[in-house]
């Protein structure tokens, strides 16, 4: 309707002033998008290993600086994680989905979380993006990150992330965020 787009305009004007990038993680369900923004941002959001743990939009800032930002301002990024895809997901729930990703809609990139220890990531990969286009966010610039690698067979993360032009990460290991903090 009139009004949310509306609300989406004001949003983003603001944020356009205040020079805040966004990112929005997206994925199927369970693909680790909250502990994945626990560990970009020290936050302590609840990762729970259930269906809707993130049911409202949660929001947090990170701080990029470059070595060779030579002012040393850096960038402010905020990052929001998003309910869970699943497959099939019920026409009610469309709805609901359809407000929840409102805030998305204005993200200037999402963060397409996989779960590569997944056998079915190729589906939940799918049902994502079929997901992302029935919400009408296809067209919003996408990095594939591809999330809990220390579990998957040896090198699937880091195969399937060439791939895709993503990264592979493991968001129980700081060290594996550097690549996905440098894309950003």
């Amino acid at each position: 309707g009139e009004w949310p787009s509306a609300q989406r305009r004001q949003r983003r004007k603001s944020r356009g002033r205040a020079g805040v990038f966004t990112a929005a993680l997206v994925g199927y369900t369970n693909a680790g998008k909250s502990t994945l923004l626990n560990a970009l941002t020290g936050a302590k959001v609840i990762a729970e290993d259930r269906l809707f743990a993130t049911l409202d939009p949660r929001s947090r800032k990170l701080w990029l600086a470059s070595p060779d930002d030579p002012d040393g301002r850096g960038m402010e990024v905020v990052v929001t994680d998003t309910v869970g895809f699943i497959r099939d997901l019920p026409k009610d729930l469309v709805a609901a989905f359809r407000a929840t990703f409102e805030e998305t809609a204005d993200a200037d990139l999402i963060l397409h979380v996989v779960d590569t220890a997944d056998a079915a990531y190729a589906d939940h990969i799918e049902t994502t993006e079929a997901l992302l286009g029935e919400l009408e966010l296809a067209q919003i610039p996408r990095m594939m990150v591809f999330n809990k690698v220390d579990a998957a067979p040896l090198g699937v993360g880091t195969a399937l992330a060439r791939m895709n032009r993503g990264v592979a990460v493991s968001a129980h290991d700081p060290a594996s965020l550097s690549p996905l903090l440098e894309r950003l």
